[in-house]
């Protein structure tokens, strides 16, 4: 721009160099080669764990005669080389054949085996296919209609309803875990809590969905919880975190207030780190409940 045209006068400062003295030290000074470190491209070696298979590679019947005198040649020993082949996964069917007994000689109480264990009651999944089914959904995000493409390579046709039915009972499965997560978070030394919305399905609503609302709660930055509520109220995280003792990190959403305002809150309210220490011990001192918090900081 014409604005910002810089004068000829500044510019031949840039192009006149002074001559600078040259002092005896500075001739003395010398300035090693750079040397480039090599990058490593080496291979890395295949896990010792994994199984290996041998597969024996011999040489025609023609070459192993001697060229020279028709001998025989003798083996002299391998060189070796390593391939990391994938066996694709597939299906199999566990028939459970459950024995009967009975005493033929009286016609007394018939016995049979017990019957197999499976996930769920009466079900067809076994455990390792349940497992695959929830890890390529939650893990991979794989949506359940290529889950069954997927499936359907391998020779078995599952429909997409049944294959949310197993999400269903896989889930329910892995509620006591969930709720184990849950009380590690609450007991963790910093909880932070945050919430994002999604679009959940609703018939209800004139457009078939609606806005609903994932909270999570991570403790020490290792335990996370996921809860999920209908609405944005802040008796969702309330309730949830109704029983937690010390700091929880949360913005100043308002439906976090009752949580720290009630006359027997036992949780301390810690706003976003981005603040000073000074400041967050300010904010600290400024309620009462905190005096505890505040000296541990003072103390570090």
């Amino acid at each position: 721009r014409r604005s910002e045209r810089i004068p000829i006068e500044q510019l031949k400062l840039f192009l006149d160099e002074p001559d600078l003295p040259v002092t005896p030290e500075a001739e003395q000074i010398e300035v090693p080669a750079h040397v480039r470190k090599k990058s490593g491209h080496g291979r890395r070696a295949l896990p010792a764990n994994l199984p290996r298979e041998l597969v024996p590679l011999e040489p025609s019947a023609e070459e192993k005669v001697c060229a020279l005198c028709g001998s025989q040649k003798q083996c002299m020993g391998h060189d070796t080389s390593e391939v990391l082949e994938l066996e694709p996964a597939r299906f199999k069917v566990l028939v459970y054949q459950r024995a009967k007994y009975a005493c033929q000689p009286c016609g007394g109480e018939v016995v049979i085996g017990p019957t197999g264990d499976r996930p769920i009651e009466s079900g067809l999944p076994g455990y390792g296919l349940l497992c695959d089914v929830l890890v390529r959904k939650f893990t991979e995000h794989m949506p359940l209609n290529r889950l069954r493409e997927s499936y359907r390579r391998l020779g078995v046709d599952l429909p997409i309803s049944t294959l949310a039915d197993w999400v269903a009972a896989g889930s329910d499965l892995l509620d006591p875990l969930a709720h184990a997560i849950w009380a590690r978070s609450l007991l963790a030394h910093i909880l932070q809590t945050d919430d994002t919305g999604l679009t959940v399905i609703d018939d209800k609503q004139s457009g078939g969905s609606k806005r609903g609302h994932i909270w999570c709660y991570l403790g020490d930055k290792r335990w996370a919880s996921y809860v999920y509520t209908p609405t944005w109220s802040g008796d969702g995280p309330c309730e949830f975190l109704q029983d937690r003792v010390g700091w929880v990190q949360a913005d100043a959403y308002r439906g976090y207030d009752a949580l720290f305002s009630a006359p027997d809150a036992r949780a301390i309210e810690v706003g976003c780190w981005a603040h000073t220490r000074r400041g967050f011990v300010n904010a600290l001192e400024r309620d009462k409940r905190a005096a505890i918090a505040v000296k541990l900081i003072r103390d570090l």
